[in-house]
């Protein structure tokens, strides 16, 4: 056999002893030499804890773990980290606080192998509490037998309404001659992992998907983190997200130059989410200043982005009244202004 691997894990590592060695066991349930060989890249992103010592200790029990360390770049920094150092033909990225279940990946594995596929979603995520993580016994847990549709074309895959959930709370492995030189967007904080993903699925390639939504990893949000964070820094960090996300939406959306007319609709409405989604954001909690914002308007105007186009009426987007009445003030400027200027004085 080969002694290149061939699958990657990609781990990006903060300030994670309390919740690494789950996930490495995971991983190692996992292993499966009679259809691959697999290296985990565990990045330590300039952690402040003993996060580096305890790695290399589980190096002894984990002959596949390779660390690398790195000054404190965020979530994305050591992603692409692990991106560049990765030698495996596929490629999978998982959280440090979050565990896959139990020979899930030879699964995946040997079908996009059988199909020559270059993306491969096999599975959701099942959100639980911080205790019933750490509680779940691996070694006792029921291996999920993956069922998998006939592939396809992942562009076809833009028409589908269940586009807009595939790039939350899903498993994705990736051919990593297809990733090529793309690498997270490292100026935002929220939705990376979907401008990533649907970036890949631009690329119309063979794609290979499940044919049920079987749990296969366990996610856990901590109240610490960046996403439930109430801390005033990391909620304007979001804030500030909202507008790189909207720059990388007009990005992708000018950078497609195929010619399938779902492709063109749904990046026309991702890209109209995302401008509602800031400016909105800013009349339930004006988070950056009034010459930020105007700014950003002004900026928005400029780039063709108004008006709005209309996405209450398409499947799983908002379409209740509150929702239509906030796409007409955002499309209307004058009324914008007064709307946020209302808001600032009740700040």
């Amino acid at each position: 056999m080969d002694d290149k691997p061939l699958l990657s894990v990609i781990l990006p590592c903060y300030n994670c002893t309390a919740t690494i060695e789950k996930t490495l066991q995971s991983l190692f349930l996992n292993k499966d030499e009679s259809c691959m060989r697999m290296e985990i890249i565990a990045v330590n992103d300039g952690s402040t804890d003993s996060t580096l010592d305890l790695l290399g200790n589980l190096q002894t029990r984990y002959p596949e773990l390779k660390v690398e360390s790195k000054e404190n770049g965020g979530l994305c920094s050591a992603r692409n980290a692990g991106l560049n150092a990765a030698s495996g033909k596929y490629i999978y990225i998982i959280d440090p606080d979050d565990f896959i279940f139990p020979g899930v990946l030879p699964q995946v594995i040997r079908e996009m192998e059988r199909n020559a596929s270059s993306i491969g979603v096999f599975g959701i995520k099942q959100r639980m509490s911080n205790e019933e993580v750490n509680n779940v016994d691996l070694t006792a847990m029921e291996v999920p037998q993956i069922e998998f549709n006939e592939p396809f074309q992942s562009t076809t895959f833009f028409s589908s309404p269940a586009f807009v959930f595939t790039t939350f709370l899903i498993e994705i492995v990736f051919r990593k001659d297809m990733i090529g030189n793309d690498r997270f967007c490292e100026d935002i904080c929220i939705g990376e992992d979907a401008v990533f993903i649907r970036n890949q699925y631009l690329k119309d390639v063979k794609m290979t998907f499940y044919k049920k939504p079987l749990k296969t990893c366990g996610y856990r949000i901590l109240s610490t983190g960046l996403t439930l964070s109430k801390n005033p820094e990391r909620v304007r960090n979001r804030a500030l997200s909202r507008v790189g996300l909207l720059r990388e939406y007009s990005k992708m959306k000018a950078g497609y130059k195929g010619n399938n007319p779902d492709v063109s609709k749904k990046l026309e409405l991702l890209d109209s989410f995302h401008v509602y989604g800031l400016f909105v954001g800013q009349l339930g909690n004006p988070l950056l200043s009034k010459t930020e914002i105007n700014n950003l308007y002004l900026e928005s105007e400029k780039n063709g982005k108004f008006p709005i186009v209309n996405f209450t009426n398409e499947p799983y987007y908002p379409c209740d009244w509150k929702s239509k009445l906030l796409r007409q003030i955002v499309n209307h400027k004058w009324l914008y202004k007064t709307v946020l200027n209302i808001r600032y004085l009740l700040k």
